[in-house]
């Protein structure tokens, strides 16, 4: 009875430091570590590369997004110094009438210091009055010689969701004497994934460094706030341009995301892509290395005699 009871220990101990198995051991550990490797290799050089792509397209919605807004600021300015030199004039009526026909600008308005409509592209209502609307606050007080860029309002003449760029107008003495007004389409910018040829999973936004979200490929979100997001709570205070990974707050699943802040203009673009669709050739790779792995496990203790 003792024989067997002290036997076992002593013959496992035999066996456990026998050459075969110490053999077959370091075998198996350098297969696995290998293989540990690997798999860990594949996935930084995955990441990197979703992020290395996630960058390439976000630089280029950002200068597609500047080329936008100078275009529009380009006519709006040209509108201010006319009217401020003096009033309304055939040189802004030409300017409204060749600005009309692009896409990109939805409607133009002038707007005296109490709100009204002076000249505009769409005609409004009698008695419209646009002097409660943030892109027109913006410039009572001070001139800021800046663009107000609005969060996502639907317009009352337009009735479509429009992002409004406004500029102040002043009076020869430097008074308040109103706003230019342009307003973009929300889906504008938007839309702009489909000429990136964006895959499935990926997505795209237009922030305000107010939170607002301006576009989305995801329409529910425009004019959505994103504060208690990972971009607004961890990254974006410390961090002008930046990538990173998050469980998934806004879309239900993980995703890599790359973003940048416009350093001329209060916006943020970013690009992102879904966890799932970025690392599924990864995930393919990893199961074939992990399999290897086992089968060549299964060889090694086949061959030295031991079974599973």
């Amino acid at each position: 009875m003792q024989s067997g009871l002290f036997g076992r220990p002593k013959r496992f101990l035999a066996w456990a430091t026998s050459p075969q198995f110490i053999y077959c051991f370091s075998i198996l550990l350098a297969i696995w570590l290998v293989t540990y490797g690997m798999v860990s290799r594949e996935y930084q050089e995955t990441v990197r590369d979703i992020e290395q792509n996630n960058d390439q397209l976000v630089r280029a919605y950002e200068e597609h997004v500047r080329r936008s807004l100078h275009a529009v600021e380009d006519q709006m300015m040209l509108i201010k110094a006319e009217y401020e030199r003096a009033g309304v004039t055939p040189t802004i009526a030409t300017i409204i009438r060749r600005a009309a026909p692009n896409p990109l600008i939805l409607q133009i308005l002038i707007l005296n210091q109490a709100g009204q409509i002076v000249t505009s592209v769409l005609p409004g209502a009698p008695g419209d009055n646009f002097s409660d609307r943030s892109y027109f606050q913006a410039h009572v007080a001070a001139d800021t010689q800046a663009t107000f860029i609005s969060e996502p309002i639907v317009g009352r003449i337009t009735n479509k969701s429009a992002i409004l760029l406004s500029r102040r107008i002043n009076a020869r003495d430097g008074g308040f004497a109103g706003v230019v007004v342009m307003a973009v389409e929300s889906a504008y910018f938007s839309s702009y994934y489909q000429s990136m040829g964006l895959k499935s999973g990926q997505s795209l936004r237009l922030v305000g460094t107010d939170s607002i979200v301006r576009a989305s490929s995801q329409s529910a979100e425009i004019g959505q706030t994103m504060r208690n997001s990972d971009l607004f709570d961890v990254h974006f205070p410390i961090n002008k341009v930046a990538s990173y990974y998050t469980t998934g707050y806004r879309f239900g699943t993980p995703r890599f995301f790359s973003y940048r802040t416009m350093p001329d203009y209060p916006l943020i673009v970013q690009i992102g892509i879904a966890a799932p669709v970025a690392l599924a050739e990864y995930h393919t790779r990893r199961a074939f290395y992990l399999g290897a792995a086992l089968v060549s496990s299964i060889l090694v203790l086949l061959l030295t005699g031991f079974s599973l």
